[in-house]
């Protein structure tokens, strides 16, 4: 047996500690599955501490060096950070039956959802607003919150429909909901992993951010 082989699993077994790491909610489903996954298979040794909150919260919480890394979505602008980033994914409508009479298929566009409450947490706001005036309409807002299972919850209730990343739909409660892909390219958003520049970073956040795809 290759001597280097041992060499390296052995250093993986012994690797331990604790990696602080910041994320929105909307990155769970897919950081867990994915990266964290991954990460604990190879060095399980190492424990993780979480901190929570939206984008303004992680970097902040990046800032002030509590967490050596911060998941994060696209489109962002945090200057002072490096950036890894998955591929991209669309954006969704979640509804129950009673919205989704009218629309057809498994992918609509942003415009067929005129004229219905709109439910979706304020990191993308801006771009929603916008997006919807270009496609032709104003949005009607029913709520703007900072959870995305804040969102998927009131969708489910059939308040109105939620626009979420579509990794985001296995968050919380959704029994009652359907999806469509929504078909606008502005509306495709990704996770990032974020770090600050030019800032130590230790083996355990260098090793986490090399399983980030």
């Amino acid at each position: 047996m290759d001597s280097t082989i041992i060499e390296i699993d052995d250093f993986k077994k012994g690797l331990n500690g604790t990696l602080s790491i910041g994320m929105v909610s909307s990155s769970g489903a897919l950081l867990i599955k994915n990266t964290m996954s991954k990460f604990h298979k190879e060095y399980s040794g190492v424990k993780f501490s979480v901190q929570e909150g939206n984008t303004f919260k992680i970097l902040e919480l990046l800032n002030r060096g509590i967490i050596e890394v911060g998941i994060i979505r696209t489109p962002s602008n945090a200057s002072s950070c490096n950036y890894k980033c998955m591929k991209k994914e669309p954006m969704i409508a979640a509804m129950t039956k009673k919205y989704s009479s009218d629309l057809e298929g498994n992918y609509i566009s942003l415009k067929e959802l005129s004229g219905n409450p709109l439910i979706f947490y304020r990191r993308f706001e801006q771009l929603i607003m916008d997006t919807c005036i270009e496609s032709g309409f104003k949005s009607e807002v029913f709520c703007k919150n900072d959870d995305a299972r804040t969102t998927l919850m009131l969708a489910n209730a059939g308040f109105g429909i939620e626009l979420v990343p579509k990794s985001a739909f296995e968050l919380s409660c959704n029994e009652n909901l359907i999806y469509k892909e929504i078909k606008n390219e502005k509306l495709e958003t990704s996770l990032a992993a974020i770090w600050i520049k030019d800032k130590y970073m230790s083996s355990l956040a260098d090793r986490f951010i090399k399983c980030f795809n």
